[in-house]
């Protein structure tokens, strides 16, 4: 009888585990989510706190830059786009206008005659030219803004256009050739209907890798943000400018109190 009855009692209390398992979780309210999400980004303020914040390390080497010899798109909705550059693909990109040489071969040689170019897109507008042309190998880029409103599209169609244009031009000019994987903003675009329909507006993390390592052999200059405690052990940390920083400080470079002693055997020193 006892042989029988240890397995049933076995059984039972499995299949007692099976259906707790089975029963669903109550869901959240939004209200108990939001508090969740709140609760979760104080615990990670709270960190970064006591690390010292986040700080940028000054960049070395050469620029990626995006010149723009037109008045149709303003620098300042450019200079947006190109911010996204920089903590996506923490590369050292910078924004400026530029008048234009005689022609457009003549204008791409000011342009990456700008000291420290290793990139360059240049943005212009020209009734005869076709959108992009780029020659990566040379480390350049042309996109053509004319003609992209042509259809007299709302704003926000506009300007989602010159985001992606501008992300494929940016890209060309890095070494990110089309790409067929989805999403992606590289995604061939014969016509102004299919770059509306391309519903990813930035570069993918496939574009992204090549253009990081075409930046790395351009010597771009890379943008390194870390906290204040790592950068102090780093070595390459700013001044403190607050108490919390001061303290780090002091104690990622104090002397130790009580430095380690090596005992040294001459008999096996030489």
């Amino acid at each position: 009888m006892k042989r029988i009855l240890l397995p049933l009692c076995m059984i039972a209390f499995i299949q007692s585990g099976y259906s707790d398992e089975a029963q669903p979780k109550p869901k959240l309210t939004e209200e108990q989510r939001a508090e969740r999400r709140a609760m979760m980004a104080a615990r990670r303020a709270e960190r970064l706190a006591a690390a010292g914040g986040m700080v940028t390390k000054a960049p070395e080497g050469n620029f990626a830059r995006i010149v723009s010899v037109q008045n149709k798109v303003p620098l300042q909705f450019i200079d947006g786009i190109a911010k996204q550059f920089n903590t996506g693909l923490f590369m050292q990109v910078e924004v400026s206008d530029m008048e234009p040489g005689v022609d457009v071969w003549d204008t791409i040689r000011k342009a990456q005659a700008l000291p420290d170019t290793g990139l360059v897109t240049v943005i212009i507008d020209d009734d005869k030219l076709p959108r992009i042309l780029s020659a990566m190998e040379n480390g350049w880029s042309i996109l053509n803004v004319n003609g992209i409103d042509d259809d007299l599209p709302p704003k926000e169609v506009y300007e989602n256009r010159l985001r992606k244009e501008i992300n494929r031009a940016f890209a060309q000019a890095a070494g990110a050739g089309l790409s067929l994987n989805k999403p992606c903003v590289m995604e061939p675009a014969f016509s102004l209907r299919e770059l509306d329909a391309i519903q990813f507006p930035v570069i993918s993390p496939e574009a992204m890798s090549k253009i990081q390592d075409v930046g790395n052999k351009k010597k771009i200059g890379r943008i390194v943000t870390k906290t204040y405690k790592t950068a102090c052990e780093e070595g390459w940390a700013p001044a403190p400018t607050n108490d919390v920083q001061k303290a780090i400080w002091e104690k990622v470079h104090a002397i130790p109190a009580t430095p380690m002693e090596i005992e040294f055997d001459p008999k096996k020193g030489r």
